[in-house]
């Protein structure tokens, strides 16, 4: 709605915090001023809608998929005996690959990115990952999805004599990241591989280099 009034024209010196700024004459006719606002009915329809889940708001400073994973209830993968990771070893955080913006395109026939961070709970939920963990007094800050177009792995899947890389581990655990997806982006590959993966990554927590 839009309205307009005239203002008052005799401007009152003594005011702390004048309409106009100082120096502005006001016109002899009165000054014109334009009210702009929303009517209660749009405001009511506005309050009654609900949010998309998938966005964070500028009072929420922490990252949407870290909000989601500290809310929702776990995922039964393994039973109701293996809903948690132990309290003290364990991946703090998971991160699905942000980049590439997969399942969300138009014809995208890749799996969504929610898909990506349920296969890394199932992973990490894995009660042998967990005896692992737990045996070996592990603490991996976190496990991601690896970018299977990422230019790094490009790089190093040419000097590797052909071969196609499936994970890395940073710095001995600050991070993990496995190569969830097929080559054609099609679906995720089996999980035997993914966590056999995970696994080899998981070893170079205390053995260094392959040729150790």
């Amino acid at each position: 709605a839009v309205t307009t009034t005239n203002a008052n024209t005799n401007a009152n010196n003594d005011d702390p915090q004048p309409a106009f700024p100082e120096g502005i004459t006001i016109p002899n006719g009165g000054a014109k001023v334009i009210l702009m606002a929303t009517s209660s009915q749009r405001v009511q329809t506005l309050n009654s809608l609900r949010s998309d889940p998938t966005l964070r708001g500028f009072d929420d400073p922490t990252p949407t998929t870290s909000t989601a994973a500290a809310t929702r209830p776990p995922h039964n993968y393994w039973g109701p005996l293996h809903t948690a990771q132990n309290p003290t070893h364990k991946f703090r955080t998971l991160a699905e690959c942000p980049i590439a913006s997969f399942g969300t395109r138009p014809g995208s026939s890749t799996p969504h990115a929610f898909e990506a961070r349920r296969l890394l709970e199932r992973m990490v939920l894995d009660p042998g990952i967990v005896a692992i963990l737990t045996s070996r007094k592990l603490f991996v800050n976190t496990l991601g999805e690896m970018d299977p177009i990422d230019d790094r792995v490009m790089l190093k899947t040419q000097h590797g004599g052909g071969k196609c890389l499936l994970g890395y581990n940073t710095n001995r655990g600050l991070r993990i990241d496995v190569k969830l997806r097929t080559e054609d982006l099609r679906g995720f590959r089996p999980y035997e591989e993914l966590i056999g993966t995970l696994i080899h990554e998981l070893s170079h927590n205390w053995v260094g280099e392959h040729d150790v």
